[in-house]
């Protein structure tokens, strides 16, 4: 049994080493059948070495290796900044791809202990989330002529949802109108002030008058 994990190892590595296009990619990886637990889990380490772009995650499981700090990093980087130059249907690839590798984030949870545990991994999904709709709100997609740019914005669209309703160990609490998330999710921020001086506007006073 184990020798026939280190050959699905080897030819994920040589599979890894081969392919370099994300386009190419998520099609080997929608080709690779589900049909047993240890297929999906080699399927989701491929995604895991793809995304980050490391063959060292072919050899670890996935509740071992996907952390989710790391996945919201990855996202920082140049390959995810949008500017005139963003490989539109890459992105949405690459979106695929992570979408894989997260799944339906049990093997995640499994790490999860405690109520502080919970708090903090819920935090790190929100975190994550939040990057995700920072990518997604930097895209302009006005007009039919944009049709790759749509397509990444719902894959991106549909993995933000499914970290929020799914990968979410419990349903996120509604923010007031009093509160806004800054664009890495880290804190809220207290913006009561602001908007009161917007509603309450003190009038111009007429110098002229007594």
């Amino acid at each position: 049994m184990q020798t026939d994990m280190f050959k699905c190892q080897e030819i994920c590595a040589s599979t890894f080493r081969a392919i370099k296009l994300p386009a190419l990619q998520l099609q080997v990886l929608c080709c690779i059948p589900q049909t047993t637990r240890r297929v999906h889990e080699l399927r989701r380490r491929l995604a895991l070495a793809f995304f980050f772009e490391e063959a060292k995650y072919i050899c670890s499981a996935p509740n071992e290796s996907l952390n989710l700090s790391e996945v919201t990093e990855q996202l920082k980087k140049p390959r995810f900044v949008i500017n005139k130059d963003t490989d539109y249907p890459e992105l949405a690839a690459v979106m695929s791809i992570l979408n894989i590798a997260i799944d339906n984030g049990l093997s995640i949870k499994h790490n999860v202990t405690g109520s502080e545990g919970e708090v903090e991994f819920n935090r790190e999904v929100d975190i994550l989330a939040a990057r995700i709709k920072q990518i997604w709100g930097s895209i302009n997609d006005a007009g039919p002529a944009f049709m790759s740019r749509s397509y990444a914005k719902e894959m991106m669209e549909g993995l933000r949802m499914r970290l929020e309703l799914t990968i979410r160990t419990k349903p996120k609490p509604k923010i007031s109108i009093f509160e806004s998330e800054e664009p890495d999710g880290d804190r809220v921020v207290l913006k009561q002030t602001t908007l009161s001086k917007k509603l309450f506007q003190r009038k111009p006073v007429d110098e002229g008058k007594p």
